[in-house]
């Protein structure tokens, strides 16, 4: 009778626990922490931590494994952390590719070693030079680890476009405290107080109602209620080293002004043939009207402003 309930004991004890990996990323990016626990304490552990998600380390992007730590929770017990931090890649070696779904719902992005891109473009014909978020894909979603003969392992970052629905979108800037940028986001505007409590420096409008009309890099940041918000940060047109273009259209009934570094007008004027030195005030051009941004090689974005001439009754 003994002998089979030690046995039964040893059975018992033998059973496979459903364990779940739960990863956390530092608030600088810098550092990712993962754990491996039991299932059924997952959810006090994301109390515990409300930063931890469901999924691994590498999947992030963070693959060199550092330092373990054990932590001890209330119920949980204790869980053992491991450290893993990103590979240093230079970055004169790096380049970034993309690639547009065929039905263009969203975009993935990996950055390898400049030297396989070439073998990278022929593994995945439709791969092409530069970042999803210049294409209008900015929402950061899942990852996947691809291996590529030759190349290796690639992680491919997929964004997909923010849906703005026109009535209910509200946008938000906040001034550096040194006003040398400013950064704008659009979000729903039932979140907005949320986002007021969250950043107390926050506004209503536009960066560029300010005059922060360069456009900069973007970053995406996470909050309670809210969730997930792009930021776009944007810094002032240096006055001096600052030439302004303008283009009539074809049917003269607009104007297009853009300011831009004088030391790109000429690359400017290469890319567009009908721009010319002045603005469309000038022509008699002067009820402004919408603006959009294009990329240019070399020159990066440039903010087009639409002017009219005044309608005479």
């Amino acid at each position: 009778m003994l002998k089979a309930c030690i046995v039964l004991a040893v059975a018992e004890a033998s059973k496979v626990k459903d364990t779940c990996t739960l990863y956390q990323v530092s608030d600088d990016a810098a550092t990712c922490g993962e754990s491996a626990l039991d299932c059924k304490y997952t959810k006090y552990a994301k109390l515990a931590e409300p930063g931890l998600k469901d999924g691994t380390c590498a999947e992030q992007g963070y693959t060199v494994k550092g330092d373990t730590q054990t932590k001890t929770y209330p119920i949980i017990g204790d869980i053992v952390i491991t450290t893993y931090t990103q590979a240093m890649v230079k970055a004169l070696d790096t380049c970034t590719l993309y690639e547009i779904a065929d039905d263009a719902a969203s975009c993935g992005e990996s950055a390898l070693d400049c030297k396989y891109t070439k073998e990278a473009k022929l593994a995945e014909p439709g791969l092409k030079d530069g970042t999803c978020a210049a294409q209008g894909f900015t929402v950061k979603g899942d990852t996947q680890t691809k291996h590529y003969p030759i190349i290796g392992d690639i992680v491919i970052t997929m964004y997909t476009k923010a849906m703005l629905m026109a009535l209910d979108t509200c946008t938000l800037y906040q001034i550096a405290d040194d006003a040398a940028s400013c950064g704008e986001s659009a979000l729903d505007c039932k979140y907005t107080k949320y986002a007021k409590l969250a950043e107390p420096g926050l506004k209503d409008g536009t960066c560029a109602a300010q005059g922060y009309s360069v456009k900069g890099d973007t970053q995406t940041k996470h909050y309670p209620i809210i969730g997930d918000i792009v930021i776009t940060m944007y810094t002032k047109a240096m006055a001096l080293d600052t030439c302004t273009l303008y283009e009539i259209a074809d049917d003269a009934a607009t104007c297009g002004e853009s300011a831009l570094d004088c030391k790109y007008t000429k690359y400017a004027k290469l890319a567009e043939p009908g721009l010319k030195d002045g603005t469309c005030t000038e022509q008699g051009y002067s009820v402004k009207g919408e603006t959009q941004t294009k990329t240019y090689p070399i020159i990066g974005d440039i903010v087009i402003t639409t002017y009219s001439q005044v309608t005479m009754v």
